[in-house]
């Protein structure tokens, strides 16, 4: 949890318990329910996962948003200083 940071899903807690009841849950197991994307309404969620290849292994997810959002800050004042305007 402390990787992703966050937290399970009810959906996601579920499974964990489910799986370690029964055959025993690896670490593996646990990283791949965790890093799943959670479903959200009417929006677009990336996870950290997804930025991970971008990134130092020892970036933590905030970090990792924080240097996407800079970088979009100033994608988005190139991109009014191109046309004359902002970017809606």
């Amino acid at each position: 949890m402390a990787k992703y940071e966050n937290k399970p899903s009810l959906s996601q807690a579920g499974r964990l318990k489910k799986i370690s009841q029964g055959s025993g849950l690896t670490p593996k197991e646990v990283e791949d329910i965790l890093s799943e994307p959670k479903k959200t309404l009417d929006s677009a969620k990336v996870t950290a996962l997804q930025f991970s290849r971008f990134f130092p292994e020892s970036y933590t997810p905030k970090q990792m948003e924080d240097v996407i959002f800079d970088l979009l800050a100033s994608w988005q004042a190139e991109q009014a200083t191109q046309t004359g305007g902002g970017v809606a």
